[in-house]
């Protein structure tokens, strides 16, 4: 059954996901796990337990990968390395999901790292989080029934990705670390605590569902062909509305992901009197970041941005945002950002922005090759692969798209000027290529170098311990690593 005809039955998650995770595990028969007896034996032990069981056991993976980030993976050098930038711009995300340790699920093991930021703010003396929680079945670690599920939530999501060449899950944990960068900007560290808290977990949760089942052709397809996801969605942000239904949709059928009811249905915030509707609001900002990432809507965020920032008091507006029901302009701050996150690959050095522009214009031509069958012809010309000419496509989306929405950020974010920078490096580079008549992606030896970006940059942050997901409440703090190998200590 295709992925349209899942999505026409409501039965996109369930089935797809189910065979998904069989084929996972399948792959995975070759990799040192338990014995079948040991496996029974933990199947139904608490966290905590499980933990212990792990510990014991001293193995590096488990068959149910889905625990991997919880029971600890043994980082090797290269990975700690890594991750000890996980929170800089630059973060190597395609050579991170490359690594053994990772086993092909970047989302869920650097997801499971970025939201322990959220765990820590949650930590902090005036924050109250922890009011906004249903009692934990935990009762000394009232994050633990929400740690559990956001850790399932992310291994179930992450199976719903394609093998796309750009719409994948790697994409989508580019976008996740991308998105994380932005709460390093001093506009959003103004944020109350708990709006800190509410708004760092709904962004990372937004950008790992944003893109889950994408079928690896544009909204435009869709609508041209009458999908069934077309006629789903009312050729209405197609793609979109499908991402977030089937996270929803997920979320209904399996309530081990659902870590939005570890939440009340109401909580009233320590700087307001009006209770917030908190699932209702978690359910809001999910489907309106998401919608936003169609880049159909572009040219009016853009607009909206710079007419916001020619008011003198925006920082006002986000700063009473967090007294009312439903902060308008922090959520389109949010969407913004969703949206800047997801098309901000030429906003990197070329080692990274250039392996992204290759799989991106690959993913075009193989939708061209599908419009030449079903149409008779492509759409676009940058869609056919017979009139190649990737750096004409990428000049025309840096200049298009790209500087158009980063140049308002960077005057609301000042730290981006450094990003703006980049942009016109990379815009060079591809003009450089064109003059030259290159049609093909350059070769790796001819990329241009990029120095590391300046130290004082909040962007680029000093090199962090790694906290590990065990260090979420629940865990032993046996399991404790410090980015070292067991082996090592």
């Amino acid at each position: 059954m295709s992925l349209p005809e899942l999505a026409a039955c409501g039965g996109i998650v369930v089935g797809y996901l189910t065979r998904r995770l069989q084929e996972w595990f399948k792959s995975q028969r070759q990799q040192p796990v338990a014995s079948r007896k040991d496996l029974k034996d933990c199947k139904d032990l608490e966290p905590d337990s499980f933990l212990e069981f792990a510990e014991r056991a001293g193995r590096k993976r488990f068959a149910d990968d889905r625990w991997a980030c919880v029971t600890g993976i043994v980082f090797g050098d290269e990975a700690t390395n890594l991750l000890l930038h996980a929170r800089e711009w630059n973060f190597d995300v395609l050579r991170f999901a490359r690594l053994p340790e990772v086993a092909g699920r970047p989302l869920l093991v650097l997801g499971a790292q970025l939201l322990n930021n959220c765990v820590t703010i949650a930590q902090h003396p005036d924050a109250t989080p922890e009011a906004m929680l249903w009692p934990s079945t935990h009762a000394a670690h009232p994050y633990a029934d929400l740690c559990r599920r956001l850790v399932s939530f992310l291994g179930e999501i992450e199976l719903g990705y394609l093998n796309n060449p750009y719409h994948n899950n790697v994409h989508a944990c580019d976008v996740m670390q991308t998105m994380n960068c932005f709460f390093e900007t001093e506009v959003f560290r103004r944020m109350g605590q708990e709006q800190l808290f509410f708004n760092r977990l709904v962004a990372l949760m937004a950008a790992a569902m944003h893109d889950v089942g994408h079928t690896g052709q544009s909204n435009p397809f869709h609508v041209a062909t009458s999908s069934d996801l077309a006629i789903m969605y009312n050729d209405c942000s197609v793609m979109e509305n499908m991402h977030v239904s089937s996270a929803f949709q997920l979320m209904r059928q399996k309530p081990e992901t659902d870590w939005i009811s570890s939440f009340q249905k109401e909580f009233t915030p320590t700087n307001g009197k009006t209770p917030l509707k908190l699932q209702a609001r978690f359910r809001k900002y999910l489907i309106q970041m998401v919608l936003a990432t169609d880049n159909a809507k572009h040219a009016e965020q853009v607009k909206a941005t710079e007419a916001w920032l020619q008011t003198q008091n925006w920082a006002e507006d986000l700063a009473k945002d967090g007294k009312e029901q439903v902060g308008q302009q922090e959520l389109f701050l949010l969407e913004v950002s969703m949206h800047a996150a997801d098309i901000s690959n030429p906003t990197k050095v070329p080692s990274l922005s250039i392996p992204w522009a290759g799989r991106v214009v690959e993913e075009f031509w193989s939708q061209g090759d599908l419009e030449k069958k079903a149409l008779g012809a492509v759409s676009m010309p940058m869609y056919d692969r017979d009139l190649k000419d990737v750096p004409g496509s990428q000049i025309g989306f840096i200049n298009y798209v790209v500087v158009g929405l980063y140049r308002p950020l960077a005057k609301m974010m000042p730290e981006f000027e450094e990003q703006c920078e980049q942009i016109e490096q990379n815009l060079k580079f591809w003009q450089s290529q064109k003059n030259q008549g290159k049609k093909e992606l350059p070769p790796a030896n001819d990329w241009p170098s990029a120095p590391h970006p300046a130290p004082s940059s909040s962007l680029h942050l000093p090199p962090q311990r790694i906290v590990f997901a065990n260090n979420w409440p629940s865990a032993p703090s046996s399991l404790l690593q410090d980015g070292r190998r067991r082996d090592q200590q």
